[in-house]
């Protein structure tokens, strides 16, 4: 595929202008909205995952998990909020989930402030490029290249995809804002490199694996204990499969849009 660079820039510098121009009070309503709904689904998942493992609870709380992601953490730690007239506060990027207010706008397997990081400058500042860590077509190429049975291939695409944000996302982008801080224009440490450095791996575990599934599986299901002990078990496996299906759904929402024949590649910044 041929591209005229210039002309592709001049097209999006465009569209950038275009958004800024519409930008206003339907936006904030839209968002709240979302809001809304994202917590009424998890307030419906956990009134419904007490008395059995159930498909609407699971359903409910996954929907939960992936608006606060998908809908809001993805859109304000964008900025895309920052210029709209009356914007709350803490849907400003430079607010939303920093500090102590991970706890209560976006807590998740990644850490806000890795995740702004990777996502924001390593990712959308070298889209398409070798350089760029959320490159599904060269992140799997070891897959794609093995000589496994292709049913077998996708079976590792189909587990890979409900644990992918604790596998992938959780220490890779640690080691993307790692490697930003310490080396910054080096080449990103691997994740083999990371696993053999202690004190990057301590940071992993106690900014991602622990905060989110302490609160999740830890002190969420904690009040159904004053049902019975079968009401809190019921509902902390509701809430495991719950976990595992809002990772499936954010990785085939996700990870198509980031590979394909139709997206262009580029060799150069």
């Amino acid at each position: 595929m041929t591209l005229d660079l210039k002309a592709f820039e001049q097209e999006l510098d465009g569209l950038r202008a275009e958004v800024d121009l519409l930008a206003g009070p339907e936006d904030l309503r839209h968002l709240q909205r979302m809001e809304r709904w994202g917590w009424l689904c998890t307030a419906g998942g956990l009134a419904t995952c007490w008395f059995a493992v159930n498909p609407i609870a699971i359903v409910l709380l996954s929907l939960g998990t992936f608006t606060r992601w998908a809908m809001i953490g993805h859109h304000v730690s964008h900025g895309g909020y920052d210029h709209v007239p009356g914007v709350p506060a803490r849907f400003r990027s430079k607010v939303f989930a920093r500090g102590w207010r991970r706890f209560v706008d976006w807590l998740d397997w990644m850490a806000p402030e890795a995740w702004r990081h990777e996502h924001n400058v390593a990712h959308h500042y070298r889209l398409g490029e070798l350089a760029d860590p959320d490159q599904p077509e060269e992140n799997l190429e070891w897959l794609r290249r093995s000589t496994l049975p292709v049913w077998v291939r996708r079976l590792v695409v189909l587990a890979l995809s409900v644990v992918w944000k604790p596998a992938y996302y959780a220490p890779n982008t640690m080691n993307a804002l790692d490697n930003h801080r310490t080396r910054h224009t080096a080449p990103p440490l691997s994740l083999q490199e990371l696993f053999s450095t202690r004190e990057r791996l301590w940071r992993v575990i106690l900014r991602c694996w622990l905060p989110y599934p302490i609160w999740r599986f830890g002190v969420l299901p904690l009040p159904f204990l004053a049902i019975s002990q079968e009401a809190w078990a019921v509902a902390l496996l509701n809430l495991v499969l719950a976990e595992l299906l809002t990772n499936a759904h954010a990785f085939w929402v996700i990870v198509p849009n980031h590979a394909g024949d139709d997206l262009v590649r580029f060799d150069t910044p």
